[in-house]
């Protein structure tokens, strides 16, 4: 048995940032019954069956980072626990769901979704649903989940380092025009 707590917290209702700086507020808000969490520093993997898993919890799917290192740590599948109740809307369920999608092709890894509340589902690696339960559905979802193992994707093993460079570039090249510019007056 193995524990994992969140490592991105819900700013201003599963933590306050500004507790030290704005403590009437802080204050307020636990006499309104917010209850803060305190934020995981592991990226746990678990073992079940012979698989290697990570569970990134709610929105934590939507961090490419965080999703990323749990497969560098040697999560083989990403299981995705969710409570999208809050939204009361299929599109903000698909939003989230779509976002998911994104994570599992990025890595190379299937990923599903369990929610109390939102789309539960199974994406394959290539970023496709397999299988999936209508939204608002009180169901439960049988499914067979492929377990990629053999490709490390370019994000995977270098991360976010295209689009720094590509942001590098378009500065340097702003730079660049602006100073032709100015020269030219």
């Amino acid at each position: 048995m193995d524990t994992y707590r969140k490592l991105h917290l819900v700013p201003f209702t599963e933590n306050f940032p500004y507790k030290e700086s704005l403590p009437g507020i802080y204050q307020w808000l636990k006499d309104a019954d917010t209850h803060f969490w305190e934020e995981g520093s592991e990226y746990t993997v678990f073992e079940a069956g012979g698989v290697r898993f990570s569970t990134p919890i709610c929105f934590e799917d939507t961090f490419p980072y965080l999703n990323r290192e749990f497969i560098r740590r040697g999560a083989e599948v990403l299981v995705n626990l969710t409570n999208d109740a809050w939204s009361k809307s299929v599109a903000c369920e698909m939003q989230h769901m779509s976002i998911a999608a994104f994570r599992a092709l990025e890595n190379k890894r299937s990923l599903v979704r369990s929610t109390n509340g939102g789309i539960t589902c199974v994406i394959d690696a290539n970023g496709r649903i397999t299988d999936m339960l209508p939204p608002f559905t009180e169901d439960y979802l049988i499914a067979d989940v492929p377990v990629y193992t053999e490709t490390q994707t370019p994000y995977t093993r270098w991360g976010d380092w295209f689009a720094f460079l590509v942001s590098i570039l378009a500065g340097l090249g702003l730079a660049g025009g602006l100073a032709l510019h100015l020269r030219r007056r």
